[in-house]
């Protein structure tokens, strides 16, 4: 299943040479980012548990997506082109625990250019940094084509090959199999990659109707929550890593410290201003507490309002370090310096290769 020899390519100089960059993008095992899941980082007992839905168009990514959440979150068409243009994620919560899931474009279609996949492979990689405890290949029931094959091959060169070990095979359109189990449709499926595959995931696999809805969703999306956190646990309660995740996640840190400064710095700012305007105030109050009695109705006015704005700033500022983290995956600015970096680590193979 490896990827093949690539041609080399000269060095990259200019902006405008990344966006031209005519290469595939491998950041996987053979790309420089060697393929280790981190038992320091990766505790199953974290706050989110992330998700990432990976596969062909048309393979019900999305409609899987919004099966997990419970809710219409990623557009989705009963259509075989792709709907989802861009890397989303989105939230939800199961049993108490903070999920994530990640909808993905065409990133793993053979017949979209790869240059013109960078920025959401990037993106890709950013918003599942600093890696999924569960990647879910999204198949449809029905024949396994080479453009299946293509779209896990596209997986192994992004990721690496012991991305296998976090993978789940995830068939759509359920309802098609009528009176047929998952078991018996699965030994049909004769085709060696496959047959492969599921004893490199240690047959993990299960089946969506993603039209399905109350007692019939809920059992589905159980099923699959109970394999994800067995395979976690199997894995060591870690999620996927590799030295490119590992970067990305560096740079996001460095970005979310910076914003988080700011907003510090921010507050402190505007709590100083209140403080001094109020503080005068309440300080001549209190020298001249036995002559105002008329006064005290202001007093308390002016007090209630100071302590309702330092309220006011303190929740906002305590928003804003909640949200340092998704502002920072969503920044176009530290996307390019993940883009830059994941060209350099394209070319660092080729020039070391």
């Amino acid at each position: 299943m490896a990827g093949k020899e690539l041609p080399s390519s000269p060095t990259l100089k200019t902006p405008k040479e990344i966006q031209a960059l005519g290469v595939p993008l491998h950041v996987g095992t053979g790309y420089g980012c060697s393929s280790d899941p981190d038992n320091s980082g990766g505790d199953s007992r974290e706050p989110e548990l992330r998700i990432v839905l990976v596969g062909k168009t048309g393979a019900g990514k999305s409609a899987t997506g919004n099966t997990l959440l419970g809710r219409r979150e990623f557009e989705s068409k009963a259509s075989g082109g792709s709907v989802t243009k861009v890397c989303r994620k989105a939230r939800t919560r199961w049993n108490g625990r903070d999920i994530a899931v990640v909808d993905t474009p065409g990133i793993f279609d053979t017949e979209t250019e790869e240059k013109n996949n960078l920025k959401e492979i990037a993106r890709f990689m950013t918003v599942s940094s600093p890696g999924p405890h569960a990647l879910l290949l999204v198949l449809r029931v029905g024949r396994f084509t080479q453009e299946e094959k293509a779209a896990i091959e596209q997986l192994y060169r992004i990721l690496g090959a012991e991305a296998v070990k976090f993978l789940i095979i995830l068939f759509t359109r359920k309802e098609d199999l009528g009176e047929e189990s998952l078991g018996e449709y699965v030994r049909t499926i004769d085709d060696s990659y496959f047959k492969e595959l599921l004893e490199k995931c240690e047959n993990r696999c299960c089946a969506f109707n993603n039209y399905a809805s109350g007692v019939e969703r809920d059992a589905q999306v159980s099923e699959l929550m109970a394999m994800i956190e067995k395979m976690v646990q199997n894995n060591g309660g870690t999620h996927y890593t590799n030295n490119t995740y590992k970067s990305v996640e560096r740079f996001l840190q460095e970005d979310i410290l910076a914003r988080q400064q700011r907003n510090k710095e921010q507050f402190d700012r505007e709590r100083e201003e209140l403080r001094r305007k109020y503080g005068k105030m309440f300080e001549k109050f209190e020298k001249e507490k036995e002559t105002w009695k008329e006064e005290k109705e202001k007093y308390k006015k002016e007090k209630e309002e100071y302590e309702k704005k330092l309220k006011a700033a303190e929740e906002q500022y305590e928003k804003k370090q909640e949200n340092s983290r998704m502002e920072a995956e969503n920044d176009e600015n530290v996307l390019v310096k993940i883009i830059t970096f994941i060209v350099k680590v394209i070319l660092s193979w080729f020039t070391t290769s």
